[in-house]
């Protein structure tokens, strides 16, 4: 992970610092001077994209600064670059949950639970999940946007679902530091845990679980 970030940085023209708005003014001081010291000649901006903070100078620059088309040599297939990308998957998955007999539950619970079983099971495998994301919707139009920035964070609920519905639709879409394989059984069964806890069929739509080193998507 550390080379992945290394080479990151060697490549920027510039770097952007995001979600300043989760962190303590000593802690946004502290990476700032983490990227400015690791990245000498490349501009840093920290902003917060939820709350607008800082978003024009970042605008500005990319208009108004020529791409430098930097040529690094950061060793792309090689040993290290192939050690890293091999710990890293994408998953995304659509699904339906419904209570057969039509009684209303809590959505917000059961994105909760689902998220904290995910969790559970990555920290218990010593895996991690720096991106989490789901959206939920009940009703017509009542919907709820959760995410989760990495195990040891409490869940970020940008909007929550107003009532109680008997069905959900759910999109998750996750970036994780684990195994393609094993992620997916890792989500596989956080999701049947939670479906068994709230008495409800699942219906999956798309499910795809990847590595950039994989031979194909499962």
């Amino acid at each position: 992970m550390v080379y992945l970030l290394n080479s990151q940085i060697e490549e920027a023209d510039a770097i952007v610092l995001n979600k300043i708005d989760l962190l303590s003014y000593e802690e946004r001081e502290k990476y700032v001077k983490f990227l400015e010291t690791n990245a000498p000649n490349v501009p840093v901006f920290a902003i917060s994209a939820k709350e607008h903070k800082n978003i024009a100078p970042v605008v500005d620059y990319i208009m108004n600064t020529p791409a430098k088309l930097k040529e690094v040599d950061i060793g792309y297939g090689g040993e290290e670059f192939v050690a890293a990308e091999k710990k890293l998957s994408w998953y995304n998955r659509r699904f339906f949950v419904k209570r057969e007999d039509d009684t209303k539950f809590d959505g917000n619970e059961f994105i909760d639970d689902y998220i904290n079983e995910v969790r559970k099971l990555l920290i218990d495998n010593k895996r991690n999940v720096p991106h989490l994301k789901t959206f939920a919707v009940g009703g017509e139009d009542d919907s709820g946007k959760s995410s989760l920035i990495g195990v040891d964070y409490d869940i970020l609920h940008d909007k929550k679902i107003k009532e109680e519905h008997s069905s959900y639709r759910v999109i998750v879409n996750a970036r994780a530091v684990c195994e393609s394989e094993f992620l997916a059984d890792i989500m596989e069964e956080a999701l049947d845990n939670i479906c068994k806890k709230y008495n409800v069929k699942c219906h999956t739509f798309f499910i795809e679980c990847f590595g950039m080193m994989d031979e194909g998507r499962s």
